[in-house]
């Protein structure tokens, strides 16, 4: 699923990302399991802001695949942006 952040502030940016991180756990896979994440910022303010937060959460031994794609019109008018991922558990 795509994990939506409300509100711009980093740690509105940590929540949506641990959210996404803790829907992973019925899975049994964590963001250390993560292939490829897609991240779709309203603005490059916002991209930078996710960039700087996104080491201190996914393995920097296995590092993922990481695209950013500046988006509008997302679900919500205060989102900030959102992200999807794909996780492969060995």
């Amino acid at each position: 699923g795509t994990q939506v952040s409300f509100g711009s502030e980093p740690q509105d940016i940590r929540l949506a990302l641990n959210r996404l991180a803790k829907s992973l756990e019925p899975l049994g896979a964590s963001l250390s399991d993560t292939a490829f994440v897609h991240v779709y910022p309203v603005s490059r303010r916002i991209e930078d802001q996710v960039r700087r937060q996104l080491p201190a959460l996914f393995n920097p031994g296995h590092p993922s695949a990481l695209s950013f794609l500046e988006f509008e019109g997302l679900s919500s008018a205060d989102a900030g942006f959102a992200v999807d991922l794909v996780a492969a558990k060995e």
